[in-house]
């Protein structure tokens, strides 16, 4: 076992690694856990959970999240609840209490000693997100092993009704399954003036009332009247491509982080790597595999993966390393256009916007000409603030934690507050789907420009050409496809 499978977080007793698994070329999670006076082992049996979820097909976002969760899981049994056995009895108890001190966090816990583990408060969708992916884990162990999960070296009691089991008790009664949310709901009211009321459970089996009208506003993407200031009064100009690209270009903010700076090219050059594309005024952005795409910035050369490239320079694609590592690039996967590249494209609803990406590109390649050989990297976006606090950080890759800061007070700029209501980065590309229902694309179209994977949609759209949408993008919005960049 290497040494960073050893170095264990403070205040955890639990740590993921990511692995590349060679039969599929996948990359799968590993839980790791350690306890007072024992070697680090592999949980063995959420290792067959993950290769299971891989093996029908899961994303590499749905391993890494149940590996998170359930590592939380182990770290709030071992070091919160002091190791305690666990029996059929207790499981909904145990997962409620820990879904409670997710949503609240362990320094606001109330009548329990944190016990050292320190987490900030999360919004409720992201504790019934949680709870699916425990209860997925839960069920898999009943299924596979004929017991609940163990949380100590001990096997518990099979239940009689195998998976059944486990959604029969939870639905029993709304206030078993998160008895402290409710019960301790007017204690923590009091203790803290102004918290919320703790929203009602939606307990598996049961039709949830809705709390209000849907609408399209609260279904959301962020405001059209407000994106186009948000850009113009962001100062830096690395954000202000970030913005811009995720708005009017539809690629996630995970998949900016992993480009090269050699992914972005005048539109002459689309051909060359699309051949179903035509010659565009607007500049090309490569999505490439972080790993596998053999397109590494030559149009002549494509004999050698991005990861053996990274590997000379002694680096590591930024979807590999360890999710807490600060420079870690998230990488959902993305329906490739050129298979034997591993690469697709971007496609910009909207000429002016690509034009000011593409000049802001070219003042972006004269910052990175000022960054010391020893920083020298691939990557595009990177940080360049001359502040006291930058230091030896100017010129290194541009991190996901620097993206939201940055976001949050361009957001605070304008007037909005961050996070709430449709102003997150998430629904400017949200924004960008909307600009596209709103030009008249099909619904085939538009999910080919967003790069949607799913196997189940493509099924029900097709498959549309690049050059159909390009033909369609200069029907409806008016864009001239002809022409070369200077």
């Amino acid at each position: 076992m290497s040494d960073s499978e050893s170095d264990l977080p403070l205040r955890t007793v639990h740590t993921v690694i990511r692995v590349r698994r060679a039969a599929t070329r996948t990359i799968l999670p590993l839980v790791i856990v350690r306890k007072k006076g024992d070697a680090p082992r592999i949980h063995w049996q959420f290792l067959e959970y993950a290769l299971e979820l891989q093996d029908r097909g899961a994303a590499e976002q749905t391993l890494d999240e149940s590996a998170r969760v359930f590592g939380m899981m182990v770290d709030y049994h071992e070091i919160m609840l002091r190791d305690p056995v666990i029996n059929e009895h207790d499981l909904a108890s145990f997962l409620g209490r820990f879904l409670q001190t997710r949503y609240r966090g362990a320094a606001h816990f109330v009548g329990a000693d944190a016990g050292g583990i320190e987490w900030k408060p999360v919004r409720w969708t992201t504790v019934k997100h949680d709870m699916r992916r425990a209860l997925g884990f839960f069920e898999f162990c009943v299924r596979r092993y004929g017991h609940y999960p163990a949380f100590r070296e001990r096997s518990l009691p099979a239940p009689k009704g195998i998976a059944s089991e486990i959604q029969r008790k939870l639905a029993q009664s709304q206030r078993d399954f998160l008895f402290h949310l409710h019960s301790q709901r007017d204690e923590r009211r009091d203790a803290v003036p102004g918290t919320p009321a703790i929203p009602e459970v939606a307990v598996p089996g049961e039709r949830r009332r809705p709390a209000g009208r849907i609408t399209a506003s609260n279904r959301g993407y962020f405001p059209e009247d407000r994106v186009e200031e948000l850009i113009e009064r962001t100062p830096n100009i690395v954000h202000r491509m970030i913005w811009i690209a995720a708005a009017f270009g539809g690629p996630r903010i995970s998949e900016q982080l992993n480009l090269w700076v050699d992914d972005v090219l005048p539109g002459a050059t689309r051909p060359r790597l699309f051949p179903d594309s035509p010659t565009t005024s607007e500049c090309v952005i490569v999505l490439a595999d972080p790993a596998e795409a053999t397109y590494t910035g030559s149009l002549t050369n494509f004999t050698r993966s991005r990861l053996q490239i990274l590997a000379v320079q002694n680096r590591t694609p930024r979807n590999v390393l360890h999710r807490r590592h600060p420079e870690f690039a998230g990488w959902k996967g993305v329906s490739e256009e050129n298979e034997e590249y591993g690469i697709s494209q971007v496609y910009w609803i909207d000429r002016r916007w690509a034009a000011e990406y593409f000049r802001l590109y070219r003042d972006l390649l004269e910052f990175r000409a000022a960054i010391p050989s020893q920083n020298k990297h691939p990557w595009l976006y990177i940080n360049i603030g001359r502040g006291s606090n930058a230091g030896a950080r100017y010129g290194a890759p541009l991190t996901m934690s620097n993206v939201r800061k940055a976001f949050e007070a361009a957001c605070e700029r304008i007037g909005l507050t961050p996070y709430r209501g449709n102003a997150s980065l998430h629904k400017l590309r949200s924004l960008y789907r909307r600009l596209a229902l709103n030009a008249g694309l099909t619904d085939q179209s538009i999910q080919h420009m967003m790069h949607h994977k799913s196997h189940t949609s493509q099924e029900a759209y097709g498959r549309a050409r690049a050059s159909q949408i390009f033909a369609a993008l200069d029907r409806q919005t008016g864009r001239r496809l002809t022409g070369v960049q200077s």
